[in-house]
Parts: structure tokens; C-alpha cells; sequence
């Protein structure tokens, strides 16, 4: 019993109040075009201030974000126009891994990218979606990354998994009031998928949702983020493949 309230304990943590560090070197995967911004959109903002070089690897061709109307081939065009004008306002450099929206499975060849992507880019700090997001494709980026990062020697990099369809059991958060008008108009540059859901609107409520964990004078918005180093984030993955 004492072993179950510990644990409840440990994970329910008020999270810690932190800043972005100038100096980084960040890498972001986003399973889709515009779950980095919904993710962590007010930190990127921060990390352009600060003049830290960010690549983004869109993981999905984001085809079936589409209406009735439209086919495959203009979606994914548009996707990655859409994109592309994201990374040129975040200073972003950017890649397109273009696996099949809501099919993909990770296989070597992709794993085989990833790695070669991390071991030669080398970058401090890695964004991706939480590990018990509800969306298959934020999972399936998951084990993607663990394949691609298992394989290579652990180099004190930074691992922030972020939330979009699931919250995320923050340890950390970062306070982006100052940068909320700016990430909107990020997400504003994804007109296709605005047409679709108000993912503007769901991504306010959720940086203001936020905001309980840290109700102090002047935060409005708030991001949150499970914040690991390399193993901790590893064994954490190895513990839901056993479960």
C-alpha cells in the first residue's frame, strides 16, 4: 500500500517552473503539421529569441487532415506549404519523413533516418509527443524515436514529450504569456486544418487550462511538458512494452 501512495506521490508532483536556456540546439517531431505548435509553439518562440537553432521533422504527410472535397495529393501539398511558412517565421529549418498519415508503422528504413538525423545533427534538447497520447501517430512517433535513439550512445540530450490529443503528467512548465498572441498566429498559418477543427481555440484552453498548475500573478498561458533525460525516457518506454 505505502509503495502505491509513494508512487502516486512521485507522479503527481506540482511541476517546476522553468525557463528556456539560450545556447540549444533543439530537434522537433511533429507527427503532423501544427502538433508543434499546439505542443510547444510559446517554447519554440522562445528558442528563436534566443537564437537556438531548431529542426523540425514533420513524421506524417498529414493526408487525411483533409474535407471531402479535397484529395490526397492537394492536402499533402498544402500540408507542406503550410509548413514550410511555419518553419520560415520560426527560422526553423525543417524535413518531411512523408509516412502515410494514420497508417504508418515505424519501419527500418525510417528508423534508419531518424538516427542518422539525431547522430548528425546532434541536438541538445528533443521534442516529441508524450508517451500515452490517445493518437496513434504521436505513439507511433514514439517508437520511432526510442528505435532510432536506442541505438545510438547517450549524450546527455533533453527529452520534452509535450501534449496535444492527451494531457501530458507535466514536471515541467513553461510560462509563454508573453509569447501566446505569437504562437495563435502560428497556428493561424494552418488555415487547411482550422477549417476542420478550431485547434486555436483547443490549444488556448489548454495553455490557459494549464495555468492551475502555477496559479501565480501574471501567468496567463502556460505549457507543460514530462521533462527526461535520455534513460529515464528509454526505460520508460521499455515499461509499456512489458505491460
Amino acid at each position: 500500500m505505502q509503495h502505491i501512495i509513494d508512487t502516486f506521490v512521485q507522479r503527481h508532483k506540482r511541476p517546476q517552473l522553468v525557463n528556456i536556456q539560450k545556447g540549444k540546439k533543439v530537434l522537433v517531431l511533429a507527427p503532423h503539421p501544427d502538433d508543434e505548435v499546439i505542443g510547444a509553439g510559446g517554447s519554440l518562440l522562445k528558442h528563436r529569441d534566443y537564437e537556438n537553432k531548431v529542426h523540425i521533422v514533420f513524421i506524417t504527410d498529414g493526408s487525411k487532415g483533409r474535407t471531402r472535397e479535397q484529395s490526397i495529393e492537394e492536402t499533402i501539398r498544402v500540408r507542406e506549404k503550410e509548413a514550410i511558412n511555419l518553419c520560415n517565421v520560426l527560422s526553423a529549418d525543417y524535413s518531411f519523413l512523408k509516412c502515410k498519415d494514420g497508417e504508418y508503422i515505424p519501419e527500418q528504413s525510417k528508423i534508419q533516418w531518424m538516427r542518422k538525423k539525431i547522430e548528425s545533427y546532434n541536438p541538445t534538447d528533443i521534442y516529441l509527443p508524450h508517451l500515452d497520447d490517445s493518437h496513434r501517430d504521436h505513439f507511433m512517433t514514439n517508437i520511432l524515436f526510442f528505435e532510432a535513439l536506442n541505438s545510438l550512445p547517450e549524450q546527455g540530450r533533453n527529452i520534452w514529450q509535450y501534449e496535444v490529443w492527451s494531457p501530458v503528467s507535466p514536471n515541467i512548465v513553461i510560462n509563454i504569456s508573453n509569447e501566446f498572441e505569437r504562437k495563435r498566429e502560428l497556428m493561424l498559418l494552418y488555415e487547411s486544418q482550422l477549417q476542420l477543427i478550431p485547434y486555436d481555440k483547443i490549444m488556448e484552453g489548454l495553455n490557459k487550462y494549464r495555468v492551475a498548475t502555477i496559479p501565480l500573478p501574471g501567468i496567463e498561458y502556460i505549457e507543460a511538458f514530462h521533462h527526461s533525460d535520455e534513460q529515464e525516457y528509454k526505460n520508460n518506454v521499455r515499461r509499456r512494452q512489458g505491460e
